[in-house]
């Protein structure tokens, strides 16, 4: 066969494997002319280049999955292969009606399980698959979930045999992972091969969305407009991205469980404004963890009497609590006596080999065709880790036999996949998802196509790593072009923001804040110090190189050892620094706040634009070069600290540019407020005012390090002097450095902060911040730049105590008002509290 463009060299299927693209005679099948003639008119290089824009603009989107156990807790980039799994339309057609008719058969399943149990009684099913089930849920026990859908989004992966004859090889029932992923997939996709996407009918995928967002809404009617949230176990599920990614796209508030609360059997969202109640929860958190009270007691990613809101009929939870049930691949071999027992009906697509070890037969089974069939867990969290342990297996399944599957082995068909060594045949795996609708189920014309780790292991984790693709099916009629936007003439409600921002969001954003400033002081005065060790400094820029090192000791960037090895041990001092900033394992310094900014921004991804999570991308590959930044090459280490400085002042001014003026931006803002005025307070003990001999005071240092050298220099024209230093830092509120700035911003953030609860917590925050703002606003700058018999100024001592301890103060008072009811522990805490001499 004659190939051109990126199938060139010669595209060569393996011998006894189904492949999507070529037939065994070394044809292409009909439904990929067109993509392979497309692809083939733009040549080798420039769907290289178009590969390589895609990749990274899924990583500038931020992408990722997580990694259980990562202990740096690195987010992964998802990669993508651009070539497309092409599915011709009468095969789609096939493969459609067999998910339906599975969607039908798991509701009857769940439905029975729960309730009559005909299939345990009449003995189609075996009753140890439910009762040694952990996903079993007993206080669901005679529940029947409203209007009968237990399955609100279901998942199924299927590959291909080499018969060519399509296999399911496993049911996501409980949350199914991966409709955000293949809808980006496919926006990159289609973005990357917009000539071949246009030509050849491809369908669309944003009407499933849309289905799936109307039975959300239905499933509310006592309401017209109903609260639905996203509850997602947090940042460090392997899948968050996705979370906040659809929680974004469909409309919805994302939730954690700390978020939630229940009160006389109905779930509400804890707000700024109060208690909203909640009507629908689209969960991604596993059966067993939603409810600590009626289910494990040890999770913190539930609500307590969740389970009984549920059974209240107060609130639907999507999918219905219970569903878990049946995604045990034990279910596997009962399956087809299951499905004529339920729906009189023969399973239309077969599943993938496998034997259930809970039966005397089964085992006998297992240990004849021992080098055969690779063994797995029956039900999750249960069995041996790893399929191929199996020494540890037999050992295991001589006492708990129920907890075994042996599954056959099945070489997967292979797509064409881009790789290093050109276009290859890889072996794929398709996760196909549905949707309940009021006329049945809904299957996405589209779905999350992975590189299977190895041909015969048809296993789709998003853990493994590896790559992803868009699954095209083709129409032969025009598509259908959907858009989740209302059309323009649809007349809408004006609103603005209210007070409805969940109080864990609040407290998030306001860590953002506190972070992003911790982070860029922290940068700040590390630069200003390697810009006098590279004697770029200036006149008397080595003088200030001691009090440079000791004011990063004072606030946390460097260890005290380190400082005055700045002074007396150059050579240690300059082999040492580098890796100290980057110390995973120190709790203060720039990296640490950086890593927790990075941990506290996951938390409200959803909240913020796609700009500022590039802007966080890009800082931590930034950090990753100070990681690999040579000892003592200051010159290159410069360049770091500028970038990082950039990227820094670029969060910053979209967070003032780009947000609303809501309560979202005024929490955030009020974090940095907070966190900038307790740098100036340091920053002025530490190189304005120095030690008691004024050995440490260094006021050009200080200037530079609070952006004010410009403003100085225009200003006064002479070299830096301690009245007109401490005027500028201190006191001049038109200074956005100054410690009187702050106070007056956050004295107007306060003044602005919802009152319907906590009236008199706000109104001692109000209290306290405008008394340190008329303190500040009554010094007089001579009287504080005088000295007394001692040489120290008592009266400039007496107003820095106070302000630093009104703003501790007032950030408890802040927490306690408006994040009481936020009870999770904050991620990392405060990692350093700018302390006072």
């Amino acid at each position: 066969m004659a190939q051109t463009g990126p199938l060139a060299p010669a595209y060569a299927p393996q011998p006894g494997v189904y492949d999507e693209c070529v037939d065994a005679d070394g044809n292409l099948r009909p439904h990929w002319l067109e993509l392979v003639d497309s692809l083939g008119n733009l040549g080798p290089g420039e769907f290289a280049e178009r590969t390589a824009r895609a990749r990274q603009l899924l990583h500038d989107n931020g992408v990722t999955y997580n990694v259980y156990g990562d202990p740096r807790n690195a987010a992964r980039a998802i990669e993508l292969d651009l070539i497309p799994l092409v599915i011709g339309e009468a095969e789609w057609a096939t493969i459609e009606a067999g998910l339906i008719q599975r969607a039908r058969l798991m509701t009857a399943l769940l439905g029975d399980l729960y309730g009559p149990q005909t299939t345990l009684k009449s003995g189609v099913l075996h009753p140890a698959i439910v009762q040694t089930n952990p996903d079993y849920l007993r206080p669901l026990s005679g529940f029947k979930a409203p209007g009968d859908i237990w399955l609100h989004v279901y998942a199924v992966d299927l590959v291909r045999g080499p018969d060519g004859n399509w296999l399911v090889v496993g049911d996501r029932t409980r949350t199914p992972a991966g409709p955000g992923y293949a809808l980006e997939n496919r926006i990159i996709t289609s973005r990357s091969l917009a000539e071949a996407y246009r030509s050849m009918k491809v369908k669309r995928v944003a009407a499933w969305f849309d289905r799936l967002r109307q039975t959300l809404r239905t499933l509310a009617p006592w309401t017209r407009y109903p609260r639905i949230v996203l509850l997602t176990p947090g940042p460090y599920n392997e899948t968050y991205f996705e979370h906040a990614y659809l929680a974004r796209y469909l409309g919805y508030t994302l939730v954690e469980g700390s978020d939630l609360t229940v009160r006389d059997d109905r779930v509400f969202l804890k707000t700024l404004g109060g208690l909203e109640p909640v009507d629908v929860i689209l969960r991604r958190v596993d059966d067993d963890f939603c409810d600590p009270l009626e289910l494990r007691g040890d999770s913190t990613l539930g609500v307590a009497g969740m389970v009984q809101a549920v059974l209240a009929g107060h609130v639907i939870v999507a999918n219905a609590l219970g569903s878990g049930l049946v995604e045990t691949p034990a279910l596997t071999p009962f399956l087809p006596a299951l499905s004529r027992h339920l729906l009189d009906e023969d399973l239309a697509l077969p599943n993938l080999e496998s034997v259930w070890a809970g039966t005397p037969a089964g085992r006998k089974v297992i240990e004849a065709r021992a080098g055969e069939l690779a063994l797995r867990p029956a039900f999750p969290k249960v069995g041996i880790d790893g399929p191929d342990s199996r020494a540890a297996w037999a050992g295991h399944l001589k006492q708990q036999p129920y907890d075994g599957v042996g599954q056959a082995p099945v070489r997967l068909s292979t797509a064409p996949t881009f790789t290093g060594e050109g276009v290859r045949p890889q072996p794929v795996v398709m996760r196909a998802f549905l949707t309940a609708t009021e006329k049945g189920f809904s299957v996405m014309p589209g779905a999350l196509v992975r590189i299977a780790p190895t041909p015969d292991r048809p296993m789709l984790r998003l853990q493994q790593g590896g790559l992803a693709k868009d699954a095209w099916i083709l129409s032969s009629s025009p598509v259908e072009q959907f858009s989740l936007l209302r059309p323009p003439d649809t007349a809408v409600e004006v609103r603005r923001q209210g007070n409805n921002l969940p109080s864990r969001v609040a407290d998030d954003l306001y860590w953002v804040g506190r972070y992003a400033e911790r982070a860029e002081f922290g940068i700040r005065a590390l630069r200003a110090l390697v810009q006098r060790l590279t004697d770029g400094g200036g006149p008397g820029a080595q003088a200030e190189i001691g009090p440079g090192a000791h004011f990063l000791a004072s606030i946390g960037e460097i260890p005290a050892k380190l400082a005055e090895q700045a002074v007396t041990d150059r050579a240690q001092f300059d082999a040492r620094l580098i890796e100290t900033l980057v110390d995973d394992t120190r709790v203060t310094g720039f990296a640490t706040a950086v890593r927790r900014l990075n941990l506290n921004t996951s938390m409200v991804r959803d909240r913020l634009s796609v700009d500022m999570t590039r802007v966080l991308l890009n800082l931590h590959a930034q950090i990753e070069r100070v990681r690999l930044a040579p000892p003592g090459d200051y010159i290159g280490l410069l360049d770091c600290f500028d970038a990082i400085v950039g990227s820094m002042a670029a969060l910053s001014g979209l967070g003032m540019e780009n947000m609303t003026r809501g309560q979202a931006w005024r929490f955030m803002d009020l974090g940095r407020r907070v966190e900038r005025a307790q740098a100036a307070v340091a920053l002025t003990r530490g190189l304005v005012i120095g030690d008691d001999e004024g050995e440490f005071r260094a006021l050009d240092l200080a200037l530079e390090i609070a952006d004010s050298f410009m403003t100085y220099r225009a200003r006064y024209f002479t070299g830096a002097q301690f009245a007109p230093v401490l005027d500028l830092l201190l006191l001049d509120e038109a200074n956005p450095r100054s410690l009187a700035c702050q106070m007056r911003a956050l004295a107007d953030h306060i003044e602005n902060l919802p009152r319907e609860r906590g009236a008199s917590g706000s109104g001692a925050a109000r209290l306290l911040a405008h008394t340190a703002l008329a303190e500040l606003r009554g010094a007089e700058i001579l009287r504080l730049a005088g000295t007394g018999a001692s040489g120290r100024n008592s009266e400039l001592e007496a107003l820095l105590d106070a302000v630093s301890e009104t703003l501790p103060e007032l950030s408890d008072i802040i927490s306690q008002t408006y994040f009481s009811h936020a009870l999770a522990v904050r991620p990392g805490g405060p990692i350093r509290t700018v302390r006072t001499p």
